[in-house]
């Protein structure tokens, strides 16, 4: 009796062995089914994660889709306010076969069952890298961009061995996405978005024209000029009994207003820029908002927390921020389109009063050399002085002005006419990019400010200084301001580093909660579109 009692048994496992090693065969068949979608060592990846649970489903109970099936459903259908394509993670085909499957009153083909499963597996282990890291790698793209995360080993593996136990799909997708509200206020603002289209049922009209308008000119564009704005929420009509084709004084007065709060220069005319603008249709503003809901995916979660300075460069807008809260604000300047201001993150350690500056060897070559040629008192004028790379100071009748390399250095005293003004605030970087002061101070009326060599100027470094300092008690206001004004440099290191991140976002939510759309000054939105679009 126990002999046939061992034998039964044995001859179960047998049965049982050979039906895992089908089931893994055919899973395996399944993974390698999804090679659009997964590489060989994804494919690999998940491979093993099934042997390891012994090739049972994650989606299926009983040969039927589970909570979590249907709960994933539903996510992948949301997934286009995201700014991300539902059919990049298999929506339709999964989709089709769970209506398959709830037209049927039976369990559903082995291999149809297969497909579900893997199906599942792969779009759910896909989004999940693309919900954690962003869909995009940035560094290849235009411009220099060093700011993203780390890829860590198995993230998808782990979100997926999770699954059976834990099946609150809702929390686990929250821990994958950027945990700040303005994630979350770019996505409903997507949605609210998406409504607006209704509005527009027979599609928006783009307005076309290539000349300027201004104030008393006349345009068979202003009838609907004056539509939009009042789509917009701007304006209304015009002036009682005057010509609709006259660019009356109520147009004028919304057009400075859509301007103003579009970092425009509110001068009233009616350009290219502006144009841009009328013609932002909320298709437009959901492809501006989807390409930066992907940069908020680079960010690192240290980003998102603790003391740190953020400079928008496409915003012209620095800001000092303690986690949630606004420490310091500060309009800035920033490098041209010919010398973007590159985007990475450093650590500012020191800030520098009465400084020299130090000019780099392009600027030397391609501006000072020529402009010393013409006018040999340059130099003289501009408060510069040659100088060896050990400091000596060399006379400029002595200099060989045709060598290249050249092999010296040229730097402008301390002082009120220094192009770093009176203080800079120095992070150590490749670039050899940092925040300072400025003399022209006139450029901050400007509304777009892309005018330096790829530094970052500053309207308020003193204040700037003052709060940095505010606990060091050897560093007074009054010490500052006589800092500020001495023909030496002054270095005063900080006591704690604080993180410094240069980006770039043309979407953002700004204190008040209030969406703020703004002009891609550099152009590096169209790439990272046609890519997510991809």
């Amino acid at each position: 009796m126990r002999f046939l009692f061992l034998l039964a048994v044995f001859q179960w496992g047998i049965a049982t062995l050979g039906m895992t090693q089908g089931q893994g065969e055919r899973i395996k068949w399944a993974l390698a089914q999804q090679g659009k979608q997964l590489n060989p060592a994804e494919q690999a990846e998940l491979f093993e994660f099934y042997q390891k649970r012994e090739f049972k489903p994650i989606w299926l109970v009983d040969g039927f889709p589970n909570r979590q099936a249907l709960a994933y459903q539903e996510i992948l259908s949301q997934i286009h306010y995201e700014g991300l394509d539902p059919e990049d993670y298999q929506f339709s085909r999964i989709s089709l076969l769970y209506s398959q499957f709830s037209s049927r009153n039976s369990v559903p083909f082995t291999p149809e069952l297969d497909e579900w499963e893997v199906l599942l597996t792969t779009s759910f282990y896909r989004l999940v890298n693309h919900l954690y890291y962003g869909k995009i790698d940035p560094e290849p793209l235009p411009g220099i961009w060093k700011v993203y995360k780390k890829k860590k080993p198995q993230v998808a593996i782990h979100f997926l061995t999770r699954l059976p136990m834990d099946p609150n799909l809702t929390r686990i997708f929250g821990e994958l996405r950027p945990p700040d509200a303005r994630y979350w206020s770019g996505v409903e603002l997507m949605k609210q978005l998406q409504e607006e289209m209704k509005d527009f049922p027979s599609g928006f009209n783009e307005i076309s024209f290539s000349q300027t308008l201004e104030l008393g000119e006349k345009s068979i564009h202003l009838p609907l000029i004056r539509e939009r704005l009042a789509q917009l929420g701007y304006s209304s009509g015009n002036d009682s009994g005057s010509d609709p084709t006259e660019f009356d004084s109520i147009t004028w007065l919304a057009i400075k207003k859509l301007q103003k709060e579009n970092r425009l220069e509110p001068d009233g005319v009616i350009g290219k820029n502006t144009l841009a603008v009328l013609n932002a249709s909320p298709t437009s503003k959901m492809d501006q908002i989807s390409v930066n809901l992907e940069r908020m995916r680079w960010m690192p979660q240290e980003f998102w927390e603790g003391k740190r300075i953020v400079v928008n460069v496409a915003d012209f807008q620095m800001s000092y921020l303690d986690d949630a809260d606004t420490l310091f604000t500060s309009e800035i300047i920033v490098g041209t389109v010919k010398n973007q201001t590159p985007i990475f993150s450093a650590e500012l350690d020191h800030l520098v009063f009465s400084p020299y500056w130090n000019v780099p060897l392009s600027i030397i070559q391609n501006e000072l050399i020529p402009a010393i040629r013409r006018n040999p008192d340059y130099l003289a004028r501009n408060k510069m002085e040659v100088t060896s790379h050990a400091g000596k100071v060399i006379h400029p009748s002595s200099v060989h002005w045709d060598l290249r390399p050249f092999p010296y250095l040229i730097r402008q005293k301390p002082g009120p006419h220094n192009s770093l003004g009176l203080v800079k605030f120095m992070f150590p970087n490749p670039y050899q990019v940092y925040l300072h002061d400025t003399p022209a101070k006139q450029l901050f009326f400007k509304a777009s400010r892309a005018f330096s060599h790829g530094c970052i100027r500053m309207k308020k470094p003193q204040e700037f200084a003052e709060i940095l300092l505010k606990d060091n008690p050897n560093w007074t206001i009054q010490k500052i301001r006589e800092a500020m004004t001495r023909d030496q440099e002054t270095q005063v290191d900080l006591n704690e580093k604080i993180p410094v991140w240069v980006l770039y976002f043309t979407f953002w939510m700004d204190e008040k909660g209030q969406p703020k759309f703004i002009q891609d000054v550099y152009g590096l939105d169209r790439e990272v579109l046609r890519l997510l679009n991809k």
